[in-house]
């Protein structure tokens, strides 16, 4: 019998065949292979520099590949994550499997260099994989005995059965296999092929086995797809999706500071310049952090409150720590990786070099100079180099950037500069003085150049190695100075007729060469006179057929349209009604196919239906409507809080902040407007813009605020684990403690009586008022399990929604009982209700925004921004919700869609040119549409 764990509380028994013979699978409750979300320990803020960050770390950092590839497999695509290392691919790896196992999807992680590679045979290697498979799945198995019963089987056979006749069966998940260090099986010594075909039919499978569909791959490691399998007829490389891991931006990187001193006030621009120097590159970010917040904590005198001071402060560090004797500051090592991966193959050392030296010729220094070398990557033929340029790719010395190499950061120009280069060339070539000597004439100086056996000696070595441009240059010189040496040796030798026999032979094969040369010279020129004819024709044809063509152009057009608008509409819905009304009015310019007509009107009518994105506003990435539904807050990376009317109109732009806005509320009244900051304040405007109070006191960045009823009290919420309570005139009047870990976000009840608190130790307090400004703890609400974001009273002081990113939102009672726990896809930040309080809606990291009913059920999901959204909010009508988030867009949504029963092109055009007023009359970004929906037009 073979015991296989798998969900709990299942307990049931199958019979399967297990090839000629038949077993009994028993089914156990157990735990998932993974360890779940909630079992996971928090952990204190620590930066790791090098190795896998745990699924917890508060250093991760989250980029575009953490939902790219989370989505793709959730939605059972083939993926791979195929880059340098020390880039982030196995921390990637361990988030993306708690995200998908917090979804109930079963995870098995397979490392192929646990496996084994050296003096290992086929049939051990595939046994290997299956085992690792089954101890990874918990599937108690005698693999061994299994795997020998098959022996008349080829391996990877074997390995099919298993998944089709063990695995499948035994997990009734959907399932994803993560098989990391994929580059290990480079050193295998027989042919992998095999088994990234097996991968390939797994997906091939899935049409006539559905059972197939619940089971993706995702492959981690240093290579390319032609690499790993030369047989292109069996690869599923064309039939996955490429992960690009990309380093870190400003904005992704914020969080890292929070290691530093909380005495810096200049964290931002700190980081800006770590950032300049680093490029993003995760290892060497992470580690010029933690240099950082050692340097900060240590000389406590150093002012960094101006750019030119933070920009020396980290030019400083990165000298003295990482670029300054690299070899013996390497630790944990970086640099030497890429120098060992650079210097491993002798043969192509000289070629790689090259193309490397013509790239970081476009390098602009830390100091703001251009490197002065002459050459230059845009003149540099990249299709002759393409192994090398995967090569330094792969090492990730380079990146490839809008279509153009450009060496990684300012560390490694500084690092591998053309010193070190000269200098590793000068190890390997045998003619290194000669060539530097030549190079440093500017060419002129032939005395340098290579001659006799010396010559004859560096012909034999170069014979089979892959050298750079400059290399042959070099010896191609010194050839033809050679060349020279013997012509005019032989003019002094006229008298010798054997020598003169000989210079009559090479002077003929000379003739005929040039003979030869001019023909070809002749031939060209006449093909280049018929070309130029063949183009006068054709130009006169063009002319002819002018009409057609433009004709043409314009269907071309509104296919493209109709192409945009149907793949856009999932993600970018103004854009897809956008590039749908485009079409339809284009149509009206021509007469086009009863096909075309058709297809356009169908997708105008579907795009009509289907938009419910009503505006998007300038800028922001948190936003509030009034209680009064007159106007709409919002904060940017700019550090403006932006009003403007419900139809997108910007009212007024109000700067003061200096770090990074975290929140803006109203208040019940719609007269003030609370801000909050990184900056550690609070700022209090009037609906005016007048400024009215700055509130100052909290220790660290503040999250959150909150009004009272009556709008004269005010609550804050900080990383300082503290809750300040505020009068409207700016007094703090009480410090509520309570919280072990920072206070996430912090709210009033209707009648002022009440306070609830998130944080991030994962619980929700509630606070009681004792008398007209104090308030005491009542109760810690507890079944989150990982951090909370954010809470909201619904308007009618009933309930109590909390929003955290153990995925999940819970609604309590005022008394802390719990009521209802609703289920997201993602980690969730923020919870707002609408103002029957019959409506509650969500925003997640996964850009989604959730909708649902006051009981539970979920009504909608809007696939609302590119990255996390951080704040969501209703419309005093519940006719509208706003959202905002990671990605800089405010963006509003419709409740309430009227659906277009008609199909008549004019019925249609105008309303969706209606629907899109707003957005192209106030929204900056659409200037090349702002006229498309004019009356005349109509």
């Amino acid at each position: 019998m073979i015991e296989i764990l798998s969900k709990p509380n299942q307990l049931s028994q199958i019979e399967v065949e297990l090839g000629a013979k038949s077993a009994k699978i028993e089914f156990l409750p157990s735990a998932s292979p993974l360890f779940p979300v909630s079992d996971l320990a928090a952990t204190e803020f620590a930066y790791q520099v090098g190795g896998s960050l745990q699924a917890n770390a508060l250093t991760y950092v989250t980029r575009a590949a953490d939902s790219e590839l989370y989505e793709s497999l959730k939605a059972g695509n083939f993926c791979y994550v195929l880059t340098s290392r020390q880039m982030g691919k196995s921390s990637l790896r361990v988030q993306t499997a708690r995200r998908l196992q917090a979804e109930n999807i079963a995870c098995s992680i397979v490392d192929i260099t646990g496996i084994g590679t050296a003096q290992i045979t086929p049939v051990q290697w595939y046994a290997g994989f299956t085992a690792t498979l089954a101890n990874s799945f918990k599937i108690k198995m005698n693999v061994k005995t299994w795997w020998r019963d098959r022996e008349d089987l080829p391996p990877a056979v074997r390995l099919n059965e298993f998944i089709e006749q063990v695995l499948l069966p035994a997990i009734d998940r959907n399932i994803v296999i993560f098989i990391d260090e994929i580059d290990s099986i480079l050193s295998l010594n027989f042919s992998s092929d095999d088994f990234f075909a097996w991968v390939r039919g797994c997906y091939n499978k899935r049409a006539e086995n559905p059972e197939y569909n619940r089971l993706t791959f995702a492959l981690f490691g240093v290579a390319t797809p032609q690499d790993l399998i030369s047989d292109k007829t069996r690869t599923p490389f064309n039939i996955g999706r490429a992960i690009e891991l990309k380093g870190f931006d400003l904005a992704e990187a914020t969080p890292l500071v929070r290691g530093w001193p909380e005495k810096i006030d200049n964290s931002h621009e700190i980081l800006k310049e770590i950032l300049a120097w680093t490029g993003g590159q995760p290892f060497l970010t992470q580690k010029l952090c933690q240099l950082t917040a050692q340097k900060l904590a240590a000389e406590t005198s150093r002012d960094c409150h101006s750019p030119a001071n933070c920009q020396l402060f980290i030019a400083e560090l990165v000298q003295s720590s990482t670029v300054e004797n690299w070899e013996f500051q390497d630790e944990p090592e970086h640099l030497k990786t890429i120098r060992d991966r650079l210097l491993r193959n002798q043969e192509r050392i000289g070629r790689l070099l090259g193309l490397y030296q013509q790239i970081l010729a476009d390098m602009t220094l830390p100091n703001g100079a251009k490197n002065t070398a002459k050459e230059s990557i845009a003149q540099y033929n990249l299709a002759k180099y393409s192994s090398q340029k995967m090569e330094l790719l792969l090492s990730g010395l380079i990146v490839q950037d809008g279509g153009k190499l450009r060496v990684y950061n300012q560390i490694y120009a500084s690092v591998f500069n053309r010193e070190w280069i000269h200098q590793e060339l000068a190890k390997l070539l045998p003619y290194s003085e000669s060539i530097c000597a030549w190079e440093a004439s500017n060419h002129t100086d032939a005395s340098r150049l290579l001659q006799g056996r010396a010559l004859a000696e560096a012909l034999i070595w170069a014979a089979d190695k892959s050298l750079s441009d400059r290399d042959y240059q070099f010896l191609s010189a010194s050839q033809e100075q050679e060349n020279l040496e013997v012509q005019r040796a032989l003019e002094l030798e006229k008298a010798a007729s054997q020598i003169l026999t000989e210079a009559n032979l090479v002077l003929t094969k000379a003739q005929q060469k040039a003979k030869r040369t001019v023909q070809f010279s002749l031939f060209a020129l006449a093909v280049i006179s018929a070309i130029s004819g063949s183009v006068l024709v054709q130009v006169q044809r063009v002319a002819q057929k002018a009409e057609n063509q433009k004709r043409q152009a314009i269907i071309t057009h509104i296919e493209a349209l109709n192409s945009t608008a149907d793949i856009s509409l999932s993600y970018d819905q103004l854009g897809a009604l956008i590039a749908a009304v485009s079409a339809g009015k284009k149509m009206r310019e021509i007469e086009v196919s009863p096909t075309l007509k058709a297809q356009t009107l169908n997708i105008l009518h579907r795009t009509v239906n289907a938009v419910r994105e009503r505006n998007r506003l300038l800028k922001g990435h948190t936003a509030n409507f009034s209680p009064d539904g007159k106007l709409i807050v919002s904060a940017n990376d700019e550090l403006l809080v932006n009003f403007f009317q419900p139809n997108g109109k910007l009212i007024l732009s109000l700067p003061g902040h200096t770090e990074s806005i975290t929140e803006v509320v109203f208040s019940p009244d719609s007269q003030l407007v609370a801000s909050t900051s990184f900056d550690k304040t609070v700022r209090i405007w009037r609906r005016d813009g007048t400024l009215q109070q700055v509130l100052k006191g909290h220790q660290d960045l503040v999250w959150s605020a909150s009004f009272s009823h009556d709008s004269q009290l005010i609550a804050t919420a900080s990383s300082d684990k503290t809750i300040k309570i505020w009068n409207a005139g700016g007094v703090l009047l009480h410090t509520l403690k309570g919280h072990t870990r920072p206070v996430t976000s912090v709210r009033f009840s209707p009648d002022g009586n009440m306070l609830a608190s998130t944080s991030q130790d994962r619980t929700v307090k509630l606070w009681k008022r004792t008398g007209k400004t104090l308030f005491r703890l009542e109760k810690t609400l507890l079944g989150h399990g990982d951090e909370v974001w954010g809470c909201n009273f619904s308007p009618d002081g009933e309930r109590i929604a909390s929003a955290s990113h153990d995925w999940k939102v819970k609604v309590w009672n005022t008394d802390g009982k719990l009521l209802k726990t609703l289920d997201s896809t993602a980690a969730l930040g923020n919870v707002s209700w609408s103002k029957d309080s019959k409506l509650l809606a969500g925003g997640s990291t996964d850009g989604n925004v959730r909708l649902w009913r006051r009981d539970g059920t979920l009504l909608q999901t809007f696939r609302a921004h590119q990255a996390d959204v951080w704040s969501v909010s209703f419309s005093a009508d519940r006719k509208t919700l706003a959202s905002a988030g990671k990605d800089g867009s405010v963006k509003l949504w419709s409740l309430d869609p009227a659906k277009v029963e008609g199909a008549e092109l004019d019925t249609l055009l105008a309303v969706g040119c209606r629907w899109l007023g707003d957005y192209l009359q106030y929204n900056p970004g659409v200037e090349s549409d702002r006229h498309l929906c004019e009356k005349t037009d109509n």
